[in-house]
């Protein structure tokens, strides 16, 4: 897990209750590593206590490069962008490549990983969940609506459930190792729309890869 802010921390819980071993753990201060592994709710408190993971006791602290040659199955960057260069993703032991931040990944990162059939769940729909959130707010709002909690949930379950279903049916269709990313974006759209297009042969065209024919949207 790279960063623990909103994103890292909360993914990093999330695992936690569903049975996943988180084991390492980095911010822009410090990288903490502990193969056992690491307690993640006694981080989140610690952190919240002294507003850092810096001394957090009973794990290892290693140098920050280490991080992307240690062995794990799942890798969250959820810090900066760009983190995920051409030469640390020759060397990368992860099976999946969970993008939490927008463009961890460098587009010269991306041939590599294919090659060495490394999963990227790109960012437009692993971290699509925020900007969705706040768009149904700004419908609530703009409609005047309270009390509508239960109604913003369902509607950015529904919504975010979609495109999961879409790369489903591809990926079972079109056994591509990992989503290739689009060398321009349409004017209009939806974006992950730009994403699943392009997670098949049967859409590359219209400028987002080779071939002719109408791209479907």
């Amino acid at each position: 897990m790279q960063g623990f802010g909103s994103v890292g921390s909360v993914s990093a819980e999330l695992f936690h209750q569903h049975g996943a071993k988180v084991v390492a753990v980095q911010d822009q201060f410090v990288t903490l590593y502990h193969p056992d592994p690491i307690d993640i709710p006694a981080l989140i408190a610690w952190q919240q206590a002294h507003g850092r993971l810096r001394d957090f006791p009973g794990v290892d602290t290693v140098a920050a490069e280490t991080l992307w040659s240690l062995e794990y199955d799942i890798l969250i960057p959820a810090a900066l962008e760009g983190q995920i260069t051409a030469e640390r993703a020759s060397f990368l032991r992860c099976r999946l490549i969970l993008e939490g931040v927008n463009g961890p990944t460098l587009s010269e990162a991306d041939d590599i990983l294919q090659q060495r059939g490394i999963i990227v769940i790109p960012d437009v729909i692993a971290n699509a969940v925020g900007v969705t959130v706040s768009y149904f707010e700004w419908v609530q709002g703009f409609s005047s609506f309270s009390g509508a909690r239960r109604r913003s949930i369902n509607g950015w379950t529904a919504l975010c459930k979609m495109p999961w279903r879409q790369y489903g049916k591809r990926r079972r269709r079109y056994p591509l190792p990992y989503a290739r990313r689009p060398t321009r974006w349409p004017a209009n759209g939806y974006c992950w729309h730009v994403k699943i297009a392009i997670f098949t042969p049967e859409y590359a065209s219209d400028g987002l890869g080779a071939g002719g024919g109408r791209t479907r949207w």
